[in-house]
């Protein structure tokens, strides 16, 4: 199952919003859940479990729910305070992939003076992460595309490929990448075995 990380999400009902991240184990090789970002909901993310997922569709995926189901979902961030919150290398990964996608840093946040700070923390577990599409994929010598889709076994969640979008505005092509050839994903990039000239080599899809 092609499970697109910027895909459409369609209920039983009509459309339920947009998958905007994978939540994985990068060590096992799994896939436990799908963020989705709800129609009507003010962008806020809320946790998908594999099992909701019906079927891939050519635009996104379907689901086994309702609209009104996706509201009863578990959110994806819950605020704590901050200085509760040690920053280990996750949520470091997490903080510099956020500056990247909004152009700011750490230091353009204001905190109100005099009170406790508030973050927002990812309500998954520590062995897992969150990875989201258009995240950049490296070989061993160069950068070669951009993150697509992850590819799926439904009944068990296991990781088979990793497609990547290689290539300029008109000249994209999508490779599909076995997960045997994959060092390491995470939250800002995914790394290869391969070098550059042994990606080209991969049949497109």
């Amino acid at each position: 199952m092609n499970i697109p990380l910027n895909g459409d999400v369609q209920c039983t009902d009509g459309a339920g919003g947009q998958v905007v991240a994978a939540v994985l184990d990068p060590v096992r090789w799994t896939m436990s859940h799908l963020v989705i970002d709800i129609k009507g909901h003010g962008h806020r993310e809320y946790l998908a479990p594999l099992d909701l997922i019906a079927d891939d569709t050519a635009h996104g995926i379907s689901l086994n729910c309702s609209k009104d189901g996706l509201s009863h979902l578990a959110p994806f961030l819950e605020t704590e305070i901050a200085e509760d919150q040690g920053i280990g290398l996750p949520n470091a990964e997490g903080l510099a992939y956020a500056e990247f996608q909004s152009g700011l840093s750490a230091t353009d946040f204001s905190m109100t003076s005099g009170g406790p700070a508030y973050v927002d923390v990812e309500a998954i577990p520590d062995n897992e992460l969150a990875t989201r599409h258009g995240i950049p994929v490296y070989a061993t010598d160069h950068q070669v595309g951009q993150l697509d889709e992850l590819v799926i076994t439904p009944e068990s969640g296991q990781i088979t490929h990793v497609v990547l979008k290689e290539g300029h505005l008109f000249g994209k092509k999508e490779i599909a990448v076995p997960v045997g050839q994959v060092d390491r994903i995470g939250e800002v990039a995914v790394h290869l075995k391969l070098a550059k000239h042994e990606v080209e080599q991969l049949p497109s899809l």
